[in-house]
C-alpha cells in the first residue's frame, strides 16, 4: 500500500511538471488559431444536429408510412439527405433575411441622405437672415453648401461597413485581403469537419466510449456519459427553446406594428426573430436598426415604435424567455438570467448563448448529486425543503 502510495505521488509530481512546462512553452493564441476551425466545425455540427434529426425522423417515419422498415444502407441515404435538406435550409433562411433587411436599409440611406438635402434647403433662409449678423455663420452656410448629403451618407455606411468587417484593425487592402482568405479558408475547413461529425457521430461516440471504458474506472465512465448525454439533451431543448421563443416575439411585434400601420412590419419584426437567438440582449439589435428604418419615414412613429419595444420586452423578458428557455432545460428563471450575465461578461455573445445550457448542466448534476447526498445521511426533508 506504501508503495502504491508513493507511486501515485510520483506520477502526479511528473505530469505536475510537465503540465507547468507545457503552460509556460507552449502559445495559446496559435495553439487556438489552428484549433479554429475545428471549433468551428464542432459548433456547427452542434447546432445543426438539432433540425438535423427532426428531419431525419421524419424521413424515416415517411419511409415507414409506405411499409419499407429503413435498413443499414437505407439508413445512410436518409442521413445524407436529412444533411442536405438541413444545409438548404439554413442557407435559405439566412438569404431569405439578407434579402429582406439589406436592400431597405440601402434605400433607407438614400432617402435619408434626400432628407438631409431637403432639411438644409428649408433652413438656408434662416441661416441666410442669422448670416448677416456673423461671418462664422456666413462661411458655414457656405460650408453646407457644398456638401453632397447623400454621397456623405454613403460614404458614412461604407465605412461603417468596411470597419464591421475588418474589426476596425486592418488599414491596407494586403491585410483585408489576408484576414478574407484565412475567415474563408477557416469556414470550408469547418464545415467539411461539421459534415464529417454529422454523417459519423454514431461512430465516434462509439469510439470515445470505448477509450473512455478501457482508460477509466467503469462508475466514472458511467458518470462521464450520463453527463454528457445530459449536456447534449439540455442544449438541443435550449436550442429548441430560443427558435420558439424567437419566433412568438417576432409574431408579437407583426401583429402590433400591422395593427398600428407601422412601416417595415414583416422585415422588422423578422429581424427581430432572428436577433433574439441572441439570449435576452438580441432583440435590441433589431430595435436599433428598426427605429432607424422608421426614423426616416416618421420620427413620431419610430417614437412610438421604442415605446412598443419596451413594452413587449419586458413582457418577453420577465415572462415568456425565463418560462419558455428556462422550462426547456430545466433552469430556473433567476438562473436563465444569471447565466446570461455571467456568459455575457465572460465570453461576450457566445458566452450568453453557451452559458445558459451549461449552467443548466451543473444545475442538474448539483440537484441530483445534493439530493443522493442528504439521503444517505438520512436528513428528513422537512429540514431542507
Amino acid at each position: 500500500m506504501e508503495k502504491k502510495k508513493r507511486n501515485t505521488i510520483l506520477a502526479l509530481t511528473v505530469f505536475g511538471v510537465l503540465f507547468y512546462t507545457v503552460v509556460q512553452r507552449v502559445e495559446f493564441g496559435a495553439l487556438f488559431g489552428i484549433l479554429k476551425p475545428f471549433l468551428l466545425g464542432a459548433g456547427i455540427a452542434f447546432v445543426l444536429n438539432v433540425p438535423m434529426r427532426a428531419i431525419e425522423r421524419a424521413l424515416e417515419q415517411l419511409c415507414r408510412t409506405k411499409g419499407k422498415t429503413p435498413r443499414r444502407k437505407q439508413k445512410g441515404l436518409l442521413r445524407v439527405a436529412s444533411i442536405l435538406l438541413t444545409f438548404a435550409l439554413f442557407v435559405g433562411v439566412v438569404l431569405l433575411v439578407c434579402l429582406m433587411i439589406l436592400p431597405e436599409i440601402a434605400r433607407s440611406a438614400r432617402t435619408l441622405g434626400g432628407y438631409l438635402s431637403d432639411f438644409y434647403e428649408m433652413l438656408v433662409p434662416y441661416i441666410n437672415e442669422l448670416a448677416a449678423f456673423s461671418p462664422d455663420l456666413a462661411s458655414l452656410s457656405k460650408t453646407w453648401e457644398s456638401i453632397n448629403w447623400a454621397e456623405t451618407v454613403r460614404q458614412v455606411f461604407g465605412f461603417l461597413w468596411n470597419f464591421l468587417w475588418s474589426g476596425g484593425l486592418i488599414d491596407n487592402t494586403f491585410g483585408a485581403a489576408a484576414t478574407l482568405v484565412s475567415a474563408l479558408a477557416n469556414a470550408f475547413i469547418g464545415l467539411i469537419f461539421a459534415i464529417y461529425l454529422l454523417v459519423m457521430k454514431e461512430t465516434l461516440a462509439r469510439q470515445l466510449k470505448r477509450l473512455g471504458y478501457a482508460y477509466l474506472p467503469e462508475e466514472q465512465m458511467d458518470g462521464v456519459v450520463t453527463v454528457c448525454r445530459m449536456a447534449n439533451d439540455t442544449f438541443s431543448h435550449f436550442l429548441s427553446g430560443q427558435c420558439v421563443e424567437a419566433v412568438l416575439l417576432g409574431v408579437m411585434f407583426f401583429i402590433v406594428m400591422t395593427f398600428g400601420s407601422f412601416p417595415y412590419a414583416l422585415m422588422i419584426s423578422t429581424l427581430i426573430a432572428v436577433t433574439a437567438l441572441i439570449p435576452l440582449f438580441g432583440a435590441f439589435i433589431g430595435c436599433a436598426v428598426g427605429t432607424f428604418l422608421i426614423l426616416i419615414v416618421s420620427p413620431l412613429k419610430a417614437a412610438w415604435f421604442i415605446v412598443i419595444f419596451l413594452v413587449l420586452q419586458q413582457i418577453e423578458g420577465n415572462l415568456i424567455y425565463p418560462r419558455v428557455v428556462g422550462s426547456s432545460v430545466g433552469l430556473p428563471s433567476i438562473w436563465v438570467l444569471a447565466a446570461v450575465t455571467i456568459g455575457a461578461g465572460t465570453m461576450g455573445v457566445a458566452g450568453m448563448f453557451l452559458a445558459i445550457p451549461a449552467f443548466s448542466v451543473v444545475y442538474q448534476v448539483l440537484r441530483g448529486d445534493s439530493l443522493r447526498r442528504v439521503k444517505e445521511k438520512g436528513v428528513p426533508t422537512k429540514k431542507y425543503q
